[in-house]
């Protein structure tokens, strides 16, 4: 697992330059798969066109020079001369950065998928420290170890190396997640916003119509009760009850 303290230490490292959040949450990504072990193959166009991995390492100049996308390509060597190939790909929608990655070694898998909201995790204020731009830093790098690298890596691996933490099965059962700052379970805000919303609405609207529902049934009753016991009528012209709402055969309708 990735720590907070090493991919920003990437980041100073190469010292990039951003233009926007989106910039500034694509290339913390970036970090945080070299902090993983592993080295930056492709950049930009090179890796978007033609994801090969190629045996060099390269720079991190044209990283950001395509409009809305980012793409990153990377190899890890792992045991017995094996060679693990990941390719990355980062697209701006709107507030979201939507990041995919995937092993071009593996057959038949799809992408691994998060969404992050560049809002909760990036200030864009004006500032030469690195870390200052950042908001909630070590929430980001945790979402990128449960979401992208465990799944990548394995989770035995990830597992071996925090036998702490999670599984990431238990907290990413599918590839498919959108973040934004961490919250409450859907659970707790569902209960809190019926006992603190949806409940004081309904029982304001009781109370206010409470006095007509009560005229309206008081006045039916006692219509009704007249109109069907002769004794209780009195002397001259009676009116038969009218039905106040809907129609019906027994009272004539306004």
């Amino acid at each position: 697992m990735v720590t907070a303290e090493a991919a920003m230490a990437v980041v100073r490292a190469a010292r990039p330059f951003f233009r926007s959040a989106h910039d500034g949450l694509a290339f913390a990504a970036n970090a945080a798969f070299l902090a993983d072990g592993y080295s930056l193959c492709a950049v930009g166009r090179s890796a978007l066109f033609d994801p090969l991995p190629a045996d060099e390492e390269v720079g991190i100049e044209g990283w950001n020079s395509m409009d809305n996308c980012y793409a990153f390509l990377y190899s890890k060597d792992e045991e017995e001369g094996k060679k693990k190939c990941i390719f990355m790909k980062c697209v701006v929608i709107a507030d979201f950065l939507a990041i995919d990655a995937m092993d071009l070694e593996a057959q038949h898998e799809e992408p691994f998928h998060v969404q992050i909201n560049v809002k909760d995790f990036f200030s864009e204020v004006q500032t030469r420290n690195y870390k200052d731009l950042y908001k909630s830093f070590t929430d980001f790098i945790n979402i990128l170890n449960l979401s992208l690298l465990a799944e990548l890596n394995g989770k035995d691996a990830a597992a071996s190396q925090n036998p702490n933490a999670e599984s990431s099965s238990s907290i990413n059962s599918y590839r498919n997640v959108m973040w934004g700052k961490p919250t409450t379970s859907s659970t707790e805000r569902t209960i809190y916003e019926y006992n603190h919303l949806y409940f004081p609405f309904f029982f304001c609207v009781a109370l206010l119509y409470s006095p007509f529902l009560y005229f309206v049934v008081t006045c039916s009753s006692s219509e009704y009760a007249r109109w069907e016991n002769p004794s209780a009528r009195t002397a001259g012209l009676i009116y038969p009850p009218v039905v106040l709402f809907g129609r019906d055969d027994t009272f004539p309708a306004p």
